[in-house]
């Protein structure tokens, strides 16, 4: 929830409804019947139409504790691009294209349950050879429970618990550009279901919003799978332009930290990949609101990187999104 500052012109507004209301003694039964109702309907309609026109930003890189009302439907999709590594001395470089399409529905006021359907396009050369390993990847069901909130004056401060599952549907049988088969990290899918466990907290007021996630993954099942996985995320974001109507464009500049363990994926009888990576840096995210739409662009730029080149040594990822509610 955001705090209620309701503008100049609404102000007023309400301050003449308040006289009706009062002066509602001279009018009938019937009439009085009429007046309130509608008055106390109009004065709601325009609060939320005006308050909280982009209550549930966030960065790119991270989650927020924010859930949506109840009935609400959210549906977004993703972008993202790295070009990693080098062909030098025998190297390999990886292009990454990711897509990630979202639905979000809130059942109830703490809870949201979501659908994450990835795809990826990853082209990886070496040694004058060139292979695209691309394709649906492994479909998340998750859910977010709100578990605490705290309001004040002007403060929002929120806490909640991400948990689900994820589906062996992507495909992992790809070649990679040696002529073996790709490790789980360079496949759509990893063969395997998973488990999804997170956690997010926000403090919000009227001007800013600091955020603060994380998330676990793992996969289940022994044999060829994807390594353990761990994001951690942290941000602060600032409303340059706060819109105080839901027709008005609202821009917060987000800046924060990313960071990535990877564990290395395990191959069954062939043991393991060595492909463990580790990565920090510093990610920005313009957040243009209006209305019920939000659209997101940002940048990463690591600044430590530990692990094989293709995954860790690139200069810069970048993300775009696109979401709406209904």
């Amino acid at each position: 929830m955001c705090p209620l500052r309701l503008p100049p012109w609404l102000r007023r507004v309400a301050k003449r409804l308040r006289w009706v209301l009062s002066t509602s003694g001279h009018f009938s039964f019937r009439e009085r019947l009429s007046i309130r109702p509608a008055s106390l309907l109009l004065v709601g309609a325009l609060a939320l139409l005006t308050v909280c026109p982009a209550a549930a930003h966030e960065p790119l890189w991270g989650e927020t504790p924010s859930v949506f009302g109840f009935g609400v439907i959210h549906p977004e999709v993703r972008f993202g691009y790295r070009d990693a590594g080098a062909t030098r001395r025998g190297g390999i470089r990886q292009r990454l294209y990711e897509t990630e399409t979202m639905v979000q529905y809130a059942p109830s006021i703490a809870l949201n349950l979501m659908l994450e359907i990835p795809w990826m396009q990853s082209v990886r050369e070496s040694r004058g050879r060139r292979v695209s390993i691309g394709g649906l990847g492994d479909i998340e069901f998750l859910a977010k429970r709100r578990f605490s909130v705290r309001q004040a004056e002007g403060l929002n401060v929120q806490q909640s618990l991400i948990y689900g599952v994820k589906l062996p549907t992507g495909a992992d049988s790809h070649r990679d550009v040696t002529g073996r088969r790709a490790d789980p990290h360079d496949q759509p899918g990893t063969g395997n279901p998973g488990l999804v466990l997170g956690y997010a907290w926000d403090r919000e007021r009227v001007q800013d919003t600091v955020w603060a996630s994380m998330r676990y993954h793992r996969d289940l099942g022994g044999g060829f799978r994807m390594g353990d996985m761990l994001e951690l995320d942290s941000a602060y974001g600032w409303w340059f332009i706060r819109a105080n109507e839901a027709a008005h464009l609202g821009f917060n500049l987000a800046v924060g930290l990313h960071g990535e363990l990877h564990a290395s994926d395990p191959l069954g009888g062939a043991g393991s990949a060595g492909n463990q990576h580790t990565l920090m840096g510093v990610q920005v995210t313009p957040i243009f609101t209006r209305g019920n739409h939000q659209l997101r662009l940002g940048v990463l730029v690591p600044f430590v990187r530990s692990g094989p080149a293709d995954h860790a040594d690139f200069p810069m990822e970048f993300r775009f999104a696109f979401e709406t509610f209904f």
